[in-house]
């Protein structure tokens, strides 16, 4: 399960990472939004942060599995709306896709270190966050790179749809592993996993 969903994170980061190595010149060239419109998308659509952290624990409280999805699911419709925008309508297209691209991460974030917290003994939790971390956070200069070598190779709006493919390939992943189906992790489970050594002290 933890594979899955360090899989599942990597892959989202690394269309993420694409679209960010992207995202200006295709609005701004392909688009031909201007600073003040681009500047309006970027300020107006990084509210999702805001909002999805304040909604992302009361939607944890409903089941950690369906967090994580609807946290996916909206990441990743994010990801196919961005390169659909065109004609007048192209920079509602891009606040749309952001807006609901920044409230979908703290959902997802959330739920997915609550998930790890719980389910992983606390002798072993700090080899697991960096092993998270090294694998999902790597792959962001990976994704980079791989969208501005497609930018020049392909174009801006194909590299941008090859990073929905991606996106979507992640959200067929997440919907598939077990970790969609958890609702909640009890907190004592892993404070209540003692390792030998404390059992011996204790005893002595």
């Amino acid at each position: 399960m933890l594979r899955d969903l360090a899989v599942s994170t990597a892959a989202f980061n690394l269309a993420s990472s694409m679209i960010l190595a992207t995202f200006t010149l295709f609005a701004v060239r392909e688009l031909g939004i201007g600073a003040a419109g681009f500047g309006l998308v970027f300020a107006l659509g990084n509210v999702g942060f805001l909002a999805g952290a304040i909604v992302s624990a009361p939607i944890a409280a409903k089941g950690l599995g369906r967090a994580l999805t609807i946290g996916a699911l909206g990441s990743t419709l994010a990801t196919m709306i961005i390169p659909l925008a065109a004609g007048p309508f192209a920079a509602a297209a891009l606040l749309i896709g952001r807006f609901v691209g920044a409230l979908s991460n703290p959902i997802y974030n959330v739920s997915l270190v609550t998930l790890i917290q719980g389910r992983v003994h606390r002798n072993s939790l700090g080899r697991v966050n960096g092993t998270f971390r090294l694998v999902d956070w790597g792959v962001v200069p990976i994704g980079a790179l791989l969208g501005g070598v497609l930018a020049q190779t392909i174009g801006l709006r194909p590299t941008l749809l090859v990073a929905a493919v991606i996106a979507i390939l992640r959200l067929l992943l997440m919907i598939n592993s077990p970790a969609r189906r958890i609702y909640a992790v009890a907190e004592e489970s892993r404070l209540s996993m003692r390792a030998p050594a404390e059992d011996t002290a204790g005893a002595a």
